[in-house]
């Protein structure tokens, strides 16, 4: 929670613009739980970012990474997604879309440089993206 709420705080990194709540982000875990995923990068007690999939359908979710500014440029994104690919697979998740703010450049090009690429159709009703944003996708192999 902090680590999105500073991200939220200085408009780096998410389209999320409201604070969230331990409450909040409890609810959300929660729904995790139910074919989701939430993956901590880890170092020494600091959380360097995280990485969650939230399961749209039987073979699609959608993918939103977070890594804390300190600790970017430095590979946190792609180990996550390396180990979010092997998650999908093992679950039948054949396509991630990820929904990215247009103002996040940064971000756009580290999805491209995963993999990812212009989404093929538009965006499934359930997705949370901000309507101000490229929609990419990454499909399984």
């Amino acid at each position: 929670m902090a680590l999105l709420n500073t991200l939220i705080a200085d408009r780096d990194g998410t389209a999320l613009n409201v604070p969230v709540s331990s409450d909040g982000e409890a609810d959300y875990l929660r729904r995790l739980q139910q074919g989701g995923l939430c993956l901590l990068a880890e170092e020494i007690d600091m959380l360097l970012g995280f990485q969650s999939v939230e399961r749209l359908g039987p073979e699609l979710g959608e993918i939103g990474t977070f890594i804390r500014q300190e600790s970017r440029g430095q590979g946190v994104g792609r180990l996550l997604l390396e180990e979010t690919r092997r998650w999908a697979q093992g679950e039948g998740i054949t396509t991630l879309l990820a929904a990215v703010v247009l103002h996040n450049e940064r971000g756009q090009r580290a999805y491209r440089a995963w993999g990812f690429t212009e989404a093929s159709a538009g965006p499934p009703e359930n997705l949370g993206h901000a309507p101000n944003g490229v929609l990419l996708e990454l499909r399984a192999d």
